[in-house]
């Protein structure tokens, strides 16, 4: 099973900052809509685990392996939203 933030970690991506927070906030609520539209509206099953601090723990949503890509679309979605990474449509646009 993994999480958002274990794709994120994966990928070497900061899921810990406010930015990356927000990335896997918005990432998670992508892939929890796309989650169930496919489970006939039943959400994620949840997981108790450690936070990144080491202080405490808290429910996350897990999802199987085989989710990966689709986690992997939202997060990068998720990056432009939130503003992240630029835009590829607007990168050189007025060089």
């Amino acid at each position: 099973m993994i999480t958002i933030c274990s794709v994120m970690r994966d990928l070497g991506m900061d899921a810990v900052s406010d930015l990356g927070k927000r990335v896997a906030w918005s990432a998670g609520a992508r892939v929890r809509d796309l989650w169930k539209a496919a489970h006939d509206g039943e959400r994620p099953m949840v997981q108790l685990t450690p936070k990144t601090s080491g202080a405490g723990t808290h429910d996350k949503a897990t999802y199987p392996d085989h989710w990966r890509a689709r986690i992997e679309v939202a997060i990068h979605d998720a990056e432009l939203e939130v503003g992240a990474v630029p835009d590829p449509r607007q990168v050189g646009l007025f060089s």
